[in-house]
């Protein structure tokens, strides 16, 4: 069938790794080589969490396109994307980097996966494209936390704002315990390449999605 502009963007070629377009900048996205998989399953879409990156995905990539296309992609600012002009972020907008993702990669319909704070990602995706989806994973995702009072957030705030590095370590390391050695050097490393700047307004994006607004 004749493909309509409004549809996709221009898919990846058989090539190796590289970026696509985005609404905001240049999106780096792991589309394998060989069309980033084989076999006729319906394909899947993977999103990282905050301070993470497209590499944490590896072993689920190389297990998925066993059978099937299977990508990953760095949001805006995170990894190899370029950040939201001004500083700007929401997970609206994140949510509009998988968008980008799925219609450059020539993704119809698929399967979208969202790992910590992409679940939220996923979650605004779903209610914005709910025809898109032929399934959503949560992995040990976010939950709906924009009623948080103001005052139970002092606490994490003062942490980012007064002592990001040992605060945001800290947190990572309760996080990672139990953890092989390096899986946890590579979520640290991931997290220590993060923008501080990024971590925190992704962090504060968090608290303001209202998730009841979401409607698949």
């Amino acid at each position: 069938p004749t493909r309509r502009s409004s549809d996709l963007r221009e898919p990846v070629r058989a090539a190796a790794p590289g970026f696509l377009g985005g609404p905001h900048g240049r999106l780096r996205v792991d589309a394998g080589v060989d069309r980033g998989g084989r076999g006729d399953a319906v394909p899947v879409l993977l999103v990282h969490g905050n301070g993470g990156n497209r590499t944490q995905w590896a072993e689920t990539l190389r297990h998925l396109r066993t059978i099937r296309r299977a990508a990953a992609l760095d949001l805006s600012g995170f990894g190899e994307s370029e950040a939201v002009p001004g500083g700007r972020v929401s997970v609206e907008e994140f949510a509009e980097d998988v968008a980008a993702a799925a219609d450059g990669l020539g993704f119809r319909r698929f399967i979208l996966v969202g790992h910590s704070y992409g679940g939220a990602v996923v979650a605004a995706y779903a209610g914005m494209h709910p025809d898109r989806l032929a399934g959503l994973v949560f992995a040990d995702s976010a939950g709906d936390l924009h009623r948080t009072p103001d005052a139970s957030l002092e606490p994490l705030r003062r942490g980012l704002r007064d002592d990001y590095e040992r605060f945001t370590e800290k947190w990572f390391e309760g996080i990672l315990a139990g953890a092989r050695p390096e899986t946890r050097d590579a979520v640290l490393a991931s997290l220590h390449r993060t923008p501080p700047a990024v971590f925190i307004a992704a962090t504060e994006a968090l608290y303001r999605f209202d998730l009841d607004a979401r409607k698949v």
